[in-house]
């Protein structure tokens, strides 16, 4: 009845049909993995990188709990991103510029559209180190985007919770 297809089709905009993640802790190196390898597999034609954080956003005075996605340059050729943008552009950096590509649901809650020229704050607690009480701002980090699109793939999971970004702003 095509309920399969339909299905499929919304999931396969962002989720990978196969997934290599960290069994200890959250970090892979990359160094450690031979991409080469991966790509001789029968059926895997392509792979990219991808960081999936839990972050902060602030926009004006709203503020609303997410996750970041930061990418590599390989991931609009691995995903159907750029068939979901439904405002504005898929476009990660324009010059030392970084954007994010935002979910329809997140920006709504944030008030945010794309092209915007405040930008969306980024918080993300540091990797490493201890949370001064006195002072517990310190154990975040902060980052500015500007949103260059918006994208909606229907599964409310990722349209109200991800901004996409590129993997060294991500890093």
């Amino acid at each position: 009845n095509g309920l399969h297809d339909l299905v499929s089709s919304l999931y396969s905009s962002l989720d990978p049909d196969l997934k290599i993640e960290s069994n200890i802790g959250k970090i892979i190196y990359t160094d450690s993995i031979s991409t080469s390898t991966i790509l001789e597999i029968k059926g895997v034609d392509k792979i990219t990188a991808v960081i999936d954080e839990p972050v902060l956003f602030r926009y004006d005075k709203r503020q609303v709990p997410g996750r970041i996605m930061g990418v590599d340059d390989d991931f609009e050729n691995v995903t159907s991103i750029s068939s979901v943008i439904i405002s504005g552009e898929y476009n990660l950096k324009e010059g030392d510029t970084y954007n994010g590509v935002v979910g329809y649901a997140l920006a709504d809650q944030l008030a945010l559209r794309s092209n915007f020229v405040t930008p969306l704050m980024v918080y993300a607690p540091k990797r490493k180190g201890q949370i001064n009480p006195m002072r517990p701002d310190l154990a975040f980090t902060s980052i500015y985007l500007q949103t260059a699109g918006l994208f909606m793939i229907n599964q409310l999971e990722y349209d109200i919770s991800y901004t996409i970004v590129d993997i060294v702003r991500a890093r």
